[in-house]
């Protein structure tokens, strides 16, 4: 499948060329749950393992098992009264005879045949642990998830937060006997692995223990950001390890990847892609404002209103101007109210219209859809799926839905569920005592699922229309 965007092409094809082992399914896979004890990522990755680091969940300590475990090529695990018996379970699963106890874990010295060793938290004990020189790295709290992720086995670090002392050797230091550092697991050939803030350090150190390159995503969907699509791009059938359950399932996350592929159009002046978290700005036209001889400025984007069904001459001129701007590079939002009591026919008269590239729509006073006859209704909410599901079906990169305002709407238009409106992705944009005008910026913030809620950043003398997709834009 050819990406619209040169630049995921070309992720999609360094994703495609990286070499992974036969035993990983060729498909994206979901580990675990967030801020887990790492045992699921475990038993994916490591056959057996003579050692494994186990933490408390204080996170210097989380921080210290983490610097330790990528470079002693170990898995890391979390135990507390409320995980004890997985990690125990797992820890014999691995087969594992020596373990490294980092806070209060609850371990006895011995048992059976394991060994367990444990920190004194110093420099010097670091050194004696592993044989090697340990470096330090200070980091905020809110960093440390990325900071694990870019651990590297060849370059031994201690990660410490800003406020943590570093302590340079201990009294216990003495009783610190070594911690076997194993080779690198995955010969080079591990899959991509995704996380985010909510996946925990444990399953993170792991991946990067085991070899695999994590990238730590700001949403768990990818679709809305570049970069997440990049580290994505081409694998909706490849094998990936998505560590949380907050990336939904496997069949999910495969599907957002498919169709993040397709979505994304180049915005004017080329400089980058529409997603989520970006802004196209559009100016309100009138029709009078509209004319054959006036020139288009080049990546000019306009909304105009539609107050009637379009006759076949009011289509083709459409269709025209339409034609016009998107040779500019240029973006078109078609603007329908529904309290209009002709607004189904109207719908029904831009369909061609807005099957062409670079048009969507905008649906003002959606609530209104509700207090219409069960015909009018039905034909709205047909058409209003008919247009997303082109999307999917069709790779109609132009469609997409956005609800702003109307707390109403959240279970779905009159009945009919979000994921049959959903499309590409819907945003909720809650009324905040006043309606959202041409003149708003709206700004997503918050992340659910396949629903992102957005609230009301800042008001601009030009309007901005805000959406996870250019397309279909459903305003109170």
């Amino acid at each position: 499948m050819a990406l619209p965007h040169a630049e995921l092409e070309q992720a999609r094809m360094d994703n495609l060329t990286r070499h992974v082992a036969q035993n990983f399914l060729r498909e994206p896979q979901v580990v675990g749950e967030p801020n887990d004890s790492g045992v699921a990522v475990s038993q994916l990755l490591f056959e057996k393992s003579d050692t494994v680091v186990i933490s408390d969940r204080e996170i210097h300590h989380q921080l210290r098992a983490a610097s330790i475990a990528v470079v002693a090529h170990a898995p890391m695990l979390l135990m507390d009264d409320t995980d004890r018996d997985a990690v125990q379970a797992e820890i014999g699963r691995l087969g594992a005879r020596y373990i490294l106890a980092i806070g209060d874990v609850g371990l006895p010295k011995t048992t059976g045949n394991v060994k367990v060793i444990p920190d004194s938290g110093s420099l010097t004990a670091l050194g004696k642990l592993t044989s090697l020189q340990f470096r330090t790295q200070r980091i905020d709290v809110s960093n440390a998830l990325s900071a694990v992720s870019r651990l590297d086995g060849t370059h031994p670090m201690w990660l410490l937060t800003n406020r943590q002392e570093k302590v340079q050797s201990s009294p216990s230091d003495g009783e610190v006997s070594a911690f076997p550092v194993q080779s690198r697991r995955d010969a080079g050939a591990a899959p991509q692995v995704i996380a985010t803030q909510e996946s925990g350090i444990a399953a993170v150190a792991t991946a990067r223990s085991y070899g695999a390159s994590v990238t730590v995503m700001r949403f768990p969907d990818p679709r809305l950001n570049v970069e997440s699509m990049r580290a994505v791009a081409g694998l909706s059938d490849q094998p990936l390890i998505a560590l949380g359950s907050q990336f939904g399932t496997s069949q999910q996350l495969s599907e957002r990847i498919e169709l993040g592929e397709r979505a994304p159009l180049a915005l004017p002046h080329k400089t980058g892609l529409v997603f989520a978290l970006r802004t196209l700005r559009a100016r309100y036209l009138n029709d009078s404002d509209v004319s054959e001889h006036v020139d288009i400025p080049y990546g000019a984007n306009y909304v105009r209103t539609i107050a009637h069904p379009l006759s076949s001459q009011d289509q083709q001129d459409w269709k025209a101007w339409a034609d016009a701007i998107n040779a500019q590079d240029g973006f078109v939002f078609i603007e329908i109210d529904a309290v209009h009591r002709d607004a189904d026919e109207i719908l029904d008269s831009v369909e061609e219209i807005v099957s062409q590239p670079s048009i969507g729509v905008i649906l003002r006073n959606a609530a209104q859809v509700c207090a219409r006859s069960p015909q009018s209704r039905q034909r709205i909410a047909d058409r209003l799926m008919h247009w997303n599901s082109e999307v999917i079906n069709h790779n109609g990169d132009q469609l997409g839905v956005v609800l702003e305002g109307v707390d109403i709407l959240r279970g779905g238009v009159c009945g009919i569920s979000p994921q049959e409106l959903m499309g590409l992705g819907l945003a909720i944009l809650p009324a905040r005592g006043e309606h959202l005008g041409g003149d708003a910026t709206v700004n997503s913030q918050l992340y659910w699922d396949d629903w992102f809620v957005a609230e009301r950043e800042s008001f601009q003398p030009t309007g901005t229309l805000r959406s996870p997709r250019l397309g279909l834009i459903i305003r109170d």
